[in-house]
């Protein structure tokens, strides 16, 4: 269903893109690419002037489908909109995407903004967090059923106005969301607490109509804050797993059921992950879980544990010899993990097996443009890494993937 849905939809952009389509931009002149890697410019942010610092694209989601096609989402706070490209196949040649804008709202204002994307059999869902004044306060939702490039299908709605809360600084996604397999929409995201002495964290489901406020229910899962980087994910038994940084290391809670009520979660400490400035998570199809955290250095660490991992000792870890501003794990069908990270360059370091020795994590230079932004990766039906990335401090938005 999965594939139809945006099989069709891409397939008909083709038809429309006299009418509707956004002509990508060349290629900005790069070193010579990785021999493995194609890489080509989706978007960027201030072509003609210079930027010096700041997180211009704030939150970038890859969304593989089934089928072959590619979808991303970006948040772009400077310009105030909600970026979205897509594409059919043959997606290393810039002609053959599509891009549009998903949302101009005048909320979306400062540069602390973050987003998280999912998919279903109806469409794209993004949330991402809203700047209505000094404050930062706010969560907003944009939905798209297909054709996505075309700004006119996309639905926006602001769900939690003086209830979300954006914490300042780099590092960190301050919301997550993820899709169950009945299409029900889970997000995690902070709130202020009374009165405002630090962020609490909170759960929302909508099962349907999530573009209503109306059908969120919402829970507070943390009185103490919850850190700022927080991911929430389902494993492959529909469970459902959320991991918050705090000061005293992760936290790793668990719901199968009822998971508005708190007393539906499960929860424990985790070795490591203090003040963690960055999570991406895996499940294996053994159910073992694959964890990549990194600190406010930029060093990242591996952990895995056999489900539940309900114990902190059940836990192991590995440092890796990378440093990156931003880590993204995919699993491809046969086990082999990709981690995805940006610095200097953007790397993707692949493990077949033992991957708690250092050495078992062979990284290749996917594009040598400047990194230090954001990035996230999938693997696609034939087991091939794709991934986003920023570069440029970071306004620019590039889409890479592994050749035949």
């Amino acid at each position: 269903m999965t594939q139809r849905f945006l099989g069709l939809g891409l397939a008909l952009s083709v038809a429309l893109a006299s009418a509707c389509r956004e002509v990508p931009q060349a290629p900005i002149a790069t070193p010579p690419p990785s021999a493995l890697y194609a890489t080509v410019t989706l978007d960027r942010i201030c072509p003609a002037c210079v930027v010096d610092t700041g997180n211009l694209w704030s939150g970038i989601t890859l969304l593989q489908p089934s089928d072959q096609s590619v979808h991303v989402v970006a948040l772009d706070p400077l310009a105030r909109r909600l970026r979205y490209h897509g594409c059919v196949n043959a997606c290393s040649d810039p002609r053959n995407w599509y891009t549009g804008t998903g949302d101009t709202t005048a909320l979306l204002t400062g540069f602390w903004n973050w987003s998280s994307a999912a998919l279903t059999v109806t469409g794209i869902h993004v949330v991402y967090t809203i700047c209505p004044d000094a404050s930062c306060i706010g969560v907003r939702y944009a939905y798209c059923p297909g054709i996505c490039f075309h700004p006119a299908n996309w639905t926006d709605t602001t769900l939690f106005v003086g209830r979300g809360t954006l914490e300042a600084g780099y590092g960190g996604q301050s919301i997550s969301l993820a899709a169950d397999s009945a299409g029900g929409l889970h997000l995690l995201f902070s709130a202020p607490l009374a009165p405002l002495p630090g962020p609490a964290l909170r759960y929302a489901h909508c099962a349907a109509g999530c573009a209503s406020p109306a059908n969120w229910q919402d829970v507070q899962l943390d009185a103490e804050g919850g850190g700022q980087t927080r991911l929430i994910a389902f494993d492959l038994h529909s469970g459902l797993h959320v991991f918050s940084s705090t000061s005293a290391g992760l936290i790793h809670r668990t719901c199968t059921t009822n998971c508005t009520s708190v007393g539906s979660w499960q929860s424990g400490p985790m070795a490591g992950g203090v003040n963690a400035a960055g999570l991406a998570l895996a499940f294996g199809a053994d159910g073992r879980l694959h964890l990549v955290y990194m600190n406010r250095t930029g060093a990242p660490t591996y952990a895995t544990c056999p489900a539940p991992c309900g114990a902190p000792g059940s836990w192991s870890t590995v440092a890796l010899p990378l440093r990156t501003s931003d880590v993204s794990l995919a699993i491809a069908r046969g086990g082999t993990l990709f981690l995805a990270t940006t610095d200097s360059t953007v790397e993707v370091s692949r493990c077949t097996a033992d991957c708690l020795v250092a050495k078992s994590w062979q990284t290749t230079v996917v594009d040598s443009a400047a990194g230090g932004g954001h990035v996230s990766i999938a693997v696609d039906s034939s087991d091939h890494a794709r991934i986003v990335s920023t570069a440029g401090w970071p306004n620019i938005l590039q889409y890479s993937q592994m050749k035949n």
